[in-house]
């Protein structure tokens, strides 16, 4: 008799746990959509809301306007947070996000702008998981019609390295294939390791391979050759330590598989400033392969990078390999770059201080 009440009150103890997920999840839908067009500022979409046990809330097919929508978005809330007077998210797990990110004709990006709330309870992620995602740069400061680059199969994952209360060190895995709309073989970027923002010291490792250099044709204008670039693989890899908050980058970026065209560049191509105009070509090897070894440094709390800081570390990286050849192939490479550096003299006097 007694087993029997048991069974029963557990199969009545399951209804109405499914009843009620089912009666509160319908009533979440409007609710959480009206909170995020409010705090977003951008029209809201959502399928339905689901309540997972013990204690889940996740999303189904969710549109934010036009800039993002996804399949999926579950988060898992913190019980032991609430009770401490914070929200606290063990995990967010976004499913198949599909993004895109315009910038416009004055360079501004076009995003989502979140209400900012003074006072309210502080809001602290754990984990993040992204699988499946698609981002997409439309650059309209290029042509009225934009420029698009594309990062595809995107997949990041970001979790606490330890359980410990207090550590505020995580670990990081980022992917993703890299090109423009019209790559039938993109390459791939991959930047994985740790960050501890206590002491504020990291540990990572970035690679970029056979990225097709064309991708980003309206960047670099002239750096790598006066000549129309048809294509051309990027290979990068740099080891990216910090220490106390100094950060430092030691590079490797190769460039090979060049193809040019006989016209010239069209002239006003838009982009990182022509310091090196037409000069990495001079460095290539025998084989054509420009490789330059260089180092950056920043700040890991206001990771900065200068365009002319960048363009000064790869050009004394580039004359350090012209130092290295045999004088007599030298010789012409030097007179050439000298004569492009004698037309930038005036425009560029402080990028050699030191």
């Amino acid at each position: 008799m007694m087993k029997k009440i048991i069974l029963s009150a557990g199969v009545i103890l399951v209804v109405i746990a499914v009843v009620l997920t089912s009666v509160v999840a319908h009533f979440a839908k409007p609710v959480v959509a009206g909170q995020l067009e409010k705090s977003l500022k951008t029209k809201v979409r959502i399928d339905r809301v689901q309540l997972g046990f013990p204690l889940s809330i996740t999303l189904i097919n969710l549109e934010l306007g036009d800039f993002a929508a996804c399949e999926k978005i579950s988060v898992y809330p913190s019980i032991l947070g609430m009770l401490a007077g914070k929200i606290v998210l063990n995990r967010v797990a976004v499913t198949r996000p599909v993004i895109t990110v315009v910038r416009s004709p004055d360079g501004t990006l076009v995003l989502p702008q979140p209400e900012q709330k003074a006072g309210g309870p502080a809001v602290i992620i754990a984990g993040l998981g992204i699988t499946g995602g698609v981002v997409t740069f439309i650059d309209k400061t290029v042509s009225d019609s934009g420029y698009a680059l594309v990062l595809d199969s995107v997949n990041i994952d970001i979790s606490r390295a330890s359980a410990v209360p207090g550590s505020q060190k995580v670990l990081f895995a980022i992917s993703a294939k890299v090109g423009n709309v019209q790559n039938k073989l993109p390459g791939t970027f991959v930047f994985s390791g740790w960050v501890d923002f206590g002491p504020k010291d990291m540990d990572g490792l970035l690679r970029v391979t056979d990225v097709e250099v064309t991708s980003f044709a309206p960047y670099y204008g002239s750096v790598i050759s006066d000549k129309k670039l048809i294509s051309g693989r990027l290979n990068f890899k740099a080891g990216v330590k910090a220490k106390n908050n100094d950060l430092a980058a030691v590079c490797h970026l190769e460039l090979g598989d060049l193809v040019y065209g006989k016209a010239p560049l069209p002239e006003g191509s838009l982009g990182l400033p022509d310091v090196l105009p037409g000069a990495l070509e001079f460095f290539a090897d025998e084989k054509g392969v420009i490789a330059l070894d260089f180092s950056i440094t920043s700040k890991l709390d206001n990771p900065v990078l200068e365009p002319k800081v960048l363009q000064k570390a790869v050009m004394d990286a580039a004359l350090k390999k012209l130092s290295n050849k045999p004088p007599a192939e030298a010789a012409g490479n030097i007179e050439s770059v000298v004569d492009q550096f004698k037309k930038l003299k005036d425009n560029y006097k402080d990028l050699f201080k030191k």
